[in-house]
């Protein structure tokens, strides 16, 4: 029922729906009394089971109506004009460190509600999808691999990624879902942190990774000499250490990634990290002893010019990769100083003419954490702000599939 001076039936329209997780949201109210301070809440669940809330209070305009796409909330959980505002300011009380979980392809539910003076008047419920319709999820476990294929419905052989993350281990389907919604074969990789793949990323044989490159070329709709490899973190570090080494890899991305090998993330004593036929492919040693110690730039620096020798030899050799690179980082990570890391790199590639293109992209007061696009970031132990990494998150995205659409134009 319409309420005193209202204009109509009070409503929430979402456009589009279904949505994937990586598209805009354009959240509109209708049917409200004109100039009225209207709370609008958004409620999700994650993994975990930990349920995410955000708010925002808007003024109606003189048509009682709110337009998320160019009206700045009054009050809230963010504060300019965001259409996505409420997804990405969303936080939980139950936790102060981590992050919103989000390894797997299932959909993620968000309950959309409208209050009027404590009255809730409108709701909504908006699927976000990370499989668009048409892609088959397929378990792969040949081999010796752990991993989840996604497979867009296609008419011919396209490009294809071997998606795989960092220190957190495990399997996460997430970025491989929706790059396959956008058309290209991905396998999600796990390499350690689940099933019989070690407990820890600790002499993780390269050659693993390289068997997955083989069977993911062999798949029907995967053009297997176009290749590209994405990885994140200690990811995007094997990610550049493949490149140079293995020819059928022919665009690499690396998301904060450092440009040197280093030891294992292992408490229990020096490993190497990674291994090569049967060798520990040489490393660098954690400059605190623990990979868990922050280290900032200025202490990298000095530790790097105190150690060249073995600085040297942990560098990988990014100018002998015959492809093109894109490099993203946050200058504000705490975890590693991505930002320097990737300079070098560049500086590197410079100083050699690499005849591919190559890019870096830093991005201002954004941490460590990557995510999907539009996930909660209020969670920032890994450094940057919140509203910062959201813009990164949906920006690195953006220019990922750009990078793609590029390469194997």
């Amino acid at each position: 029922m319409p309420f005193p001076h209202s204009t109509g039936i009070p409503s929430i329209d979402v456009t589009p729906q279904p949505a994937l997780l990586d598209d805009t949201l354009h959240i509109r109210l209708r049917g409200f009394e004109p100039g009225r301070a209207i709370a609008l809440r958004a409620s999700m669940e994650d993994e975990r089971g930990r349920t995410w809330t955000s708010s925002a209070t808007f003024l109606s305009d003189q048509q009682g109506c709110i337009d998320l796409v160019s009206d700045a909330p009054i009050s809230g959980s963010y504060s300019e004009v965001d259409p996505m505002g409420l997804c990405w300011s969303a936080t939980t009380p139950r936790s102060k460190r981590g992050t919103f979980l989000k390894r797997g392809s299932e959909a993620l539910s968000m309950e959309l509600t409208a209050e009027v003076d404590g009255l809730v008047l409108a709701s909504v419920p908006i699927g976000r999808h990370i499989i668009a319709p048409g892609v088959e999820r397929i378990s792969v476990r040949h081999r010796g691999l752990v991993g989840t294929f996604f497979r867009p419905l296609i008419t011919s052989a396209r490009p294809a990624l071997l998606v795989f993350g960092g220190a957190e281990g495990g399997l996460q389907e997430g970025r491989a879902a929706l790059l396959a919604s956008w058309g290209y074969p991905a396998l999600a990789l796990a390499y350690f942190g689940t099933e019989h793949l070690p407990p820890e990323l600790t002499c993780i044989p390269l050659e693993y990774f390289e068997t997955a490159l083989t069977w993911l070329g062999e798949q029907e709709g995967v053009d297997g000499q176009r290749l590209a490899l994405m990885g994140t973190s200690r990811g995007g570090e094997v990610a550049l250490l493949l490149g140079t080494t293995l020819p059928q890899v022919r665009a690499v991305i690396a998301v904060v990634p450092s440009g040197l090998v280093w030891e294992s993330e292992s408490e229990s004593g020096y490993q190497p990290a990674w291994m090569r036929d049967g060798q520990g492919v040489p490393c660098l040693r954690w400059p605190s002893g623990s990979p868990t110690a922050e280290v900032d730039e200025g202490e990298m620096r000095l530790y790097l010019a105190a150690h060249p020798e073995a600085t040297e030899q942990a560098t990988i050799p990014v100018e002998q990769f015959h492809g093109p690179l894109l490099l993203i980082s946050g200058t504000a990570d705490r975890i590693w100083p991505t930002t320097y890391f990737c300079e070098r790199i560049i500086a590197r590639l410079d100083h050699t003419h690499h005849p591919f293109p190559y890019q870096h992209i830093a991005y201002q007061d954004a941490g460590h954490l990557f995510t999907l696009p539009y996930l909660p970031t209020t969670l920032t132990w890994h450094g940057g702000n919140a509203a910062s990494m959201a813009h990164a998150n949906a920006d690195y995205w953006r220019k990922i599939r750009a990078f793609l659409a590029t390469t194997f134009k």
